[in-house]
């Protein structure tokens, strides 16, 4: 479900829809998992535009990384706190 929400988020920005959702419901519209996708499609075409082809895979990576890098770390947080079940 959520790979088909971060598509989902991707296509709407391709298409230029995203942003006109972000302007009528603001942060609430930033927070869920469609806005990975969003963030994903924007790194990638400002990066395509600023570095030409090898910005493609660039700017992904410089919009997406501060959201990535506090999930691993929460994450790692969290499995250091809690016990797996068997």
């Amino acid at each position: 479900m959520n790979t088909l929400l971060v598509v989902v988020g991707c296509v709407l920005s391709g298409f230029g829809i995203y942003d006109v959702i972000l302007k009528i419901f603001h942060a609430g519209a930033s927070i869920p998992i469609i806005n990975f996708g969003h963030l994903l499609v924007t790194g990638a075409s400002e990066g395509y535009i600023n570095n030409g082809f090898i910005g493609l895979f660039k700017g992904v990576l410089v919009n997406a990384s501060a959201g990535i890098s506090y999930t691993i770390v929460i994450s790692f947080i969290i499995s250091l706190l809690f016990k797996v079940k068997n």
